[in-house]
């Protein structure tokens, strides 16, 4: 089985053999997501979920609906930015004892761009909010936090674009946080702080 198979999923397994715990990442990210959705909805602020309720979407069809957004907020005279969240794996099994690597990272597309920006106040407030709770996993030899990649979900679309990778659903502490209402109070928080920042501080 290969990685793109079963990497949105694994299952903790005890060393007795039995099945301790199965964790999949578009299930904890929605939930995250979604308690996003409802402070903003809280705030009035305006968003668009572009994401499936309880499916994962294609990325190329995610793409798509990003921009179709950003095209018709762009002619009524609104900015937009898109958060999309994420969480790691590492490994070459579906399934295991867990693996060792963990933490909080956030990434842009290669080179300087607005989204840098973006980058750096989502990193800020994760901090400020979780603490010494988590580890985090910054990549400092551009002289910002951001690891950069051209992600499809970043780099195919037209608007500021930043991709958290919220812990690894593979290391067994990172899997139990990202199952904790706390974390993802916490965590849900933080992306809420990120956007007030962004609409105070970035010129988009």
């Amino acid at each position: 089985m290969t990685r793109k198979d079963w990497g949105k999923y694994f299952q903790f397994i005890n060393p007795d053999g039995k099945l301790d715990f199965e964790i999949r990442e578009g299930d904890v990210n929605r939930a995250i997501a979604n308690k996003l959705c409802k402070l903003l909805d809280e705030a009035g602020i305006d968003y668009e979920r572009i994401y499936h309720e309880y499916n994962d979407t294609p990325l190329l069809e995610l793409c798509n609906r990003a921009n179709r957004i950003h095209q018709k907020k762009a002619k009524e005279g609104f900015k937009c930015i898109l958060l999309s969240f994420h969480s790691n794996a590492f490994g070459n099994s579906p399934q295991g004892l867990g693996e060792n690597p963990r933490g909080f990272s956030v990434w842009t597309t290669r080179g300087v761009t607005t989204s840098d920006k973006i980058a750096s106040i989502w990193f800020e407030e994760q901090k400020k909010i979780c603490g010494n709770m988590i580890s985090y996993r910054a990549e400092m030899s551009d002289g910002d936090v951001d690891n950069e990649e051209n992600f499809t979900i970043i780099y195919g679309t037209s608007c500021p674009a930043v991709l958290v990778e919220n812990l690894f659903f593979t290391n067994k502490d990172d899997a139990k946080l990202l199952f904790s209402q706390t974390y993802q109070d916490k965590s849900a928080q933080a992306a809420f702080k990120t956007v007030q920042r962004v609409m105070k501080e970035v010129i988009l």
